[in-house]
């Protein structure tokens, strides 16, 4: 007789090893089936919370005034931020590795300028600070493709003309004017002398003054355009309306 016969539990193990592994297989392969069949549930984009999406939205233009000036109804605010929301939950991780590229090439070209306009810097420097540059205008317009995706099934809500007047915003909201003021193109002259007319406006009665003529003459052509007078109307009428429709679609 062999040893496994006459050793009763060495019989038991050589049976039990066996059945121990096809269990232990069939186990595996009951988890991988699992895992696999709950995959696309766990690919899912977590949803961006309120105060990200709200960041966002600053970031592509498309703030309460803006949206009110062009025109978007309160009723509607819900509809646009779901769309913006989707969207950005997309585009989030793209953003955020272009604002990040943005800050660092910002921090490395701003060092090497100071370098060399301070007569230090070597040619290397030179060739580092325009690859500096290259980079930051790189991630730059990685940001702005982000932005523009995310704005582009919100803004799809929208007509044309709204389209067009929340671009002219964008494009004007470096003058850092009232918003009505945004919608209208205007040539650096026109934009200066409207910044000092406001500034004028703003500080005249605090010397018991008036707005001098010159500026009140700018002032009136201003405000006389259709879309800054409509803007203003919209503005007055429905903004706060709008902020609290808006902050009850971001979910705040």
């Amino acid at each position: 007789m062999s040893r496994a016969a006459r050793s009763p539990w060495l019989l038991a193990l050589t049976v039990a090893i066996p059945l121990g592994a096809s269990a232990w297989y069939a186990s595996c392969a009951r988890t991988t089936t699992s895992l696999s069949a709950a995959a696309p549930n766990a690919m899912q984009l977590p949803a961006p919370g309120a105060e990200a999406v709200e960041g966002a939205m600053l970031l592509a233009g498309l703030d309460a005034r803006a949206l009110t000036a062009v025109g978007l109804a309160a009723q509607s605010a819900a509809g646009f931020v779901d769309e913006f929301r989707d969207e950005y939950a997309t585009q989030a991780s793209a953003l955020d590795q272009a604002e990040s590229r943005m800050a660092a090439a910002r921090v490395s070209s701003d060092a090497l300028r100071r370098k060399i306009q301070s007569g230090k810097g070597s040619p290397e420097d030179v060739t580092a600070y325009q690859a500096a540059l290259a980079e930051l205008t790189s991630a730059t317009a990685l940001k702005e493709a982000a932005l523009a995706a995310c704005r582009a099934p919100a803004e799809a809500l929208l007509s044309q003309a709204q389209r067009e007047q929340l671009a002219r915003v964008r494009a004007n909201e470096h003058w850092q004017l009232p918003t009505e003021f945004l919608l209208v193109d205007r040539t650096e002259s026109q934009w200066v002398a409207l910044r000092d007319a406001l500034a004028n406006e703003k500080i005249a009665p605090r010397y018991g003054e008036e707005t001098a003529p010159q500026h009140a003459s700018v002032l009136g052509a201003a405000r006389a355009h259709a879309d800054v007078a409509l803007a203003k109307t919209r503005l007055d009428s429905n903004l706060a309306s709008f902020k609290t429709a808006l902050t009850a679609a971001l979910g705040e």
